[in-house]
Order: structure tokens, then C-alpha cells, then sequence
């Protein structure tokens, strides 16, 4: 059963969202627990700020796919990779036959010359596709041998995937990294003994394919840097600060390995709202970062519809010492 509340109304976004949540641009997505299932908040918001309509969807958690029965067990993982039901498997000659990197090919053959080329689409061992949200949560848990098996699996198939990107002329692969949605759902302890082996593995793959390896660690990863540099990555995408948590890239370039390579985190918002002043200055005050290891002047979040282009010029010109 889905149950669907829609409310209609012009109200001020501040007035309606507490500092745990986060408004960019022209979409709010909000995920929270109540004890039924997945819940999701989308509200349609103008630049100025002014919530225009707002839906509430509470569901159960999704149904298996048919002939899957969803045990929790290591063979359920097994069965469910092997047999494709969520259409998720597939083979690296297939991906590029169907087209889904056809636009990597694409942009090489336009700007290969002048720009990386490097697509982000998710990445493994996010989550159990046929569990809920809080079930997954209490899941890596309860069973944590179980859920570092999965990603093991999840994190074979992706492999598919990228090298499918590279065949297409990609440079690299973005991977959102964040099980459940963010690092730091869970904890660091739990983070090495799940996730670091699997992952270790999969970016030393990645790189041995030629490509470069960039995790997008989503949420609060103070706790997670030391553990990131055991990870292998070639460069890191961070959010930009939002809820409850700060990320100073100057702080999180003296941290990391200097092998690595630290993207930054302007607010994309800034881009949307500006002024042009407001975004040199950010974009000044993150520069800090080159004087402690490789640094590239980034925003947090894929830009808002709607970001005049003379804001993307103004973070352009100050990230390139133009402006």
C-alpha cells in the first residue's frame, strides 16, 4: 500500500525546514524514519525561496522480484547477482552494445582534446535493492559478514560497468560513495570491517584498467579520512557543508594522502543565488587547499536548473585566477 499527501501552498522554505535538512535549488529530497518503511519529501521550490508544492510518499518496502525469495543469506546474494533480477548484471561486451555509454563516446570524440571525460552513476554496494531503507540500516548491523559480501558481489558486477565506460573513452569513474545513502550512517568501525576490503579491491581494479578511481564520499567524513586513504582512491569529491556536519577542504586537503586528489566543495546553491562576489570569495578561501597537496576547484552537488551562466563564469575565472 502507498499512501500519497500533497499540499498545496506558498510558504518561506526556512520557516518549514530545521537545520537537519538541506534546501538546494529547484528539487528537496528528504528521506526520514518513521517507522514505515521508505519516506521521501520532494517539494518544488523557486530560486527566491518560496515552496511551491510539496508530496509526502510512505510505502513498504519493495516487493522481490518474482521467483526471488529474499532470505538473508549469502546464497540469496548470490542467486539475486547471478540471476539478474534487478536487471543490474551485465556484462561489460553488453553494456557497451546497449548504449548506455554512448554519450561517453560522445563527449571524448567532442572534447577528449580539452576536457577528462569521466561519468558517475551511482556505486556498489549502496544498499540491498530489495530491502527498505531502515531494514538495510539494522541489517549491516545485526550481520555485517553478510552485507561484506554483498558489496564483494555488487562491487564484481560494477567492475563490468566502468570497463564498459573506458571502451567508450572514458578517463575515469565517479562512484557516490555511502551505504544507505552516506558514509556516515554508520560508523568507521563499521566502515573497515564491511566495506574497506571489497572497495580496496574494486578501485585497485579500476586502476589496473587504466582508469582513475574517484570516490564521492557523501555525508560528514571527518571520522572516514584515515580510512579513505587506505581505500586507493585517485581523488576524492566531497558535499558541501549542510545538516549537521562542516567540510573545510583546507582542513580535509592536510588530512589526506597526498597522492590523492581533493575536488572542492562550493555550494551549488551559491551558484544558483549568488552574487558573483560572494562566489570568488569562496572560491579564494577553498584555494588554501593547494598549498597542502593537488586540489581542484569544484561545487559539492551537480548544479541547480536554473544557475545563470555568468555564475558559472564568475566560479570559472576565480578557480582559474582570472577573476
Amino acid at each position: 500500500m502507498e499512501y500519497l499527501l500533497r499540499v498545496v501552498a506558498e510558504v518561506n522554505v526556512n520557516e518549514l525546514y530545521t537545520p537537519d535538512q538541506t534546501v538546494k535549488g529547484t528539487w528537496v529530497l528528504r528521506r526520514f524514519n518513521a517507522g514505515v518503511g521508505r519516506e521521501n519529501l520532494r517539494d518544488t521550490v523557486k530560486p527566491d525561496g518560496r515552496l511551491l508544492q510539496a508530496q509526502v510518499h510512505v510505502q513498504p518496502s519493495p516487493p522481490p522480484a518474482d521467483g526471488f525469495t529474499p532470505e538473508m543469506t549469502r546464497e540469496a546474494v548470490d542467486r539475486w547477482v547471478d540471476g539478474n533480477f534487478d536487471g543490474q548484471t551485465i556484462s561489460r561486451e553488453d553494456a557497451v552494445a546497449s548504449g548506455m555509454y554512448d554519450h561517453v563516446r560522445a563527449l571524448r570524440d567532442r572534447d577528449g582534446d580539452r576536457a577528462m571525460v569521466v561519468p558517475n552513476s551511482g556505486a556498489p554496494g549502496g544498499g540491498f535493492p530489495w530491502l527498505s531503507w531502515e531494514d538495510q540500516m539494522i541489517l549491516v548491523q545485526q550481520d555485517q559478514d553478510l552485507v561484506a559480501h554483498y558489496v564483494e558481489r555488487d562491487c564484481q558486477r560494477f567492475l563490468e560497468r566502468v570497463l564498459a565506460a573506458g571502451d567508450q573513452g572514458a578517463d575515469g569513474y565517479i562512484f557516490s560513495e555511502g551505504y544507505g545513502g552516506a558514509c556516515d550512517l554508520s560508523s568507521p568501525a563499521c566502515y573497515e570491517k564491511v566495506f574497506l576490503r571489497p572497495k580496496q579491491t574494486f578501485y585497485r581494479q579500476v586502476r589496473d584498467a587504466g582508469l582513475l578511481g574517484i570516490g564521492y564520499f557523501l555525508g560528514g567524513i571527518l571520522p572516514f579520512i584515515d580510512l579513505i586513504n587506505e581505500v586507493g582512491v585517485d581523488g576524492v569529491l566531497i558535499e558541501e557543508s549542510k545538516k549537521t556536519f562542516h567540510l573545510d577542504p583546507v582542513e580535509i586537503r592536510k588530512r589526506l594522502d597526498p597522492r590523492v586528489i581533493l575536488f572542492g566543495n562550493v555550494d551549488s546553491y551559491l551558484l544558483l543565488t549568488g552574487p558573483s562576489s560572494a562566489i570568488r570569495d569562496a572560491v579564494a578561501r577553498q584555494a588554501e587547499a593547494r598549498a597542502h597537496g593537488p586540489f581542484v576547484h569544484a561545487n559539492g552537488s551537480p548544479l541547480c536548473p536554473g544557475t545563470p551562466p555568468e555564475h558559472i563564469e564568475a566560479f570559472l575565472e576565480a578557480a582559474s585566477g582570472e577573476g
